[in-house]
């Protein structure tokens, strides 16, 4: 029993004693009938290891081609196994910022996951975590606590290494995700108001996509572009609209309009401009 928790803590690590004692009593053959001379019964590993969720190997393997890129491959065991296009890989240059994303392909050999990501360039090391989203929705990070701790390839390194970030290390084994994509009301509505200059967009993301956003007036004419097709993770987010165009120039009061664009759908959203 001892090694089976200790393989229940290593694929999750923020796992509480009772939640390991959980997994290993209700994935017992008699978890449904246990009695006094047997008690809960034989363990069973694996259903233990994938009872509270997705288990990661702990260290993606890599494999090198003779061009520019590298194959970047991850197991991913879950009950029922984990499908195509819900096991994504966030990368990016700056290790605060991951901005790119990248769906992982199932391989020939399950439950394994791989993906091409180009390879560091000289100075410049390549920053990822990986998401999975179960059967039931939820998404589950690796590392544990990413994006607070990450996976990095240094220039010349034929293996990934796990940085760990300043700060708390008191977090969510998954991110909070919005189960619908949303544009909620901006804030403060109008604005400007005291001790704040500007309006606050916040857009709720469900799932890894590409979005626009952009101001337009009470013409019809877009006036600002906060930005154009930037890939956003499942979260919400938030974006400041100084009230200018794109040329930086103070807009006039009066009505305009937030839109954002994703994946197809548009949402809009007014906010008035005083002053």
């Amino acid at each position: 029993m001892a090694g089976v928790a200790v393989l229940l803590l290593a694929a999750h690590p923020y796992l509480t004693p009772m939640q390991v004692a959980e997994a290993l009593r209700e994935t017992a053959d008699r978890a449904q009938d246990p009695g006094n001379d047997y008690g809960w019964g034989l363990i069973d590993a694996w259903k233990a290891l994938v009872y509270h969720g997705p288990a990661f190997s702990p260290l993606p393997q890599l494999t090198f081609s003779s061009g520019d890129g590298v194959e970047v491959s991850l197991a991913v065991a879950a009950e029922p196994p984990i499908g195509q296009g819900e096991v994504v890989v966030f990368w990016g240059r700056d290790p605060d910022s991951l901005e790119q994303f990248t769906y992982m392909a199932p391989a020939e050999k399950a439950p394994y996951f791989v993906v091409a990501l180009p390879r560091p360039s000289a100075g410049a090391a390549l920053y990822l975590h990986f998401a999975a989203r179960d059967s039931k929705g939820r998404v589950f990070v690796h590392p544990h606590d990413a994006p607070r701790s990450l996976f990095s390839l240094q220039p010349g390194d034929s293996t990934l290494r796990l940085i760990h970030g300043p700060g708390d290390s008191t977090v969510r084994p998954w991110p909070e995700v919005p189960e619908t994509f949303a544009l909620r009301p901006l804030y403060p509505n109008p604005f400007p108001s005291a001790g704040r200059p500007y309006t606050t967009v916040e857009i709720a993301i469900a799932e890894p996509t590409e979005v626009s956003l952009a101001i337009y007036d009470l013409m019809g004419r877009k006036v600002a572009t906060i930005f154009d097709r930037r890939p956003l993770l499942p979260k919400v987010h938030r974006f400041s609209w100084h009230g200018k165009d794109d040329m930086g120039r103070v807009l006039p009061s009066g009505l305009y309009f937030c839109r954002v664009q994703a994946g197809g759908v548009t949402r809009v959203a007014k906010v008035l401009k005083v002053r």
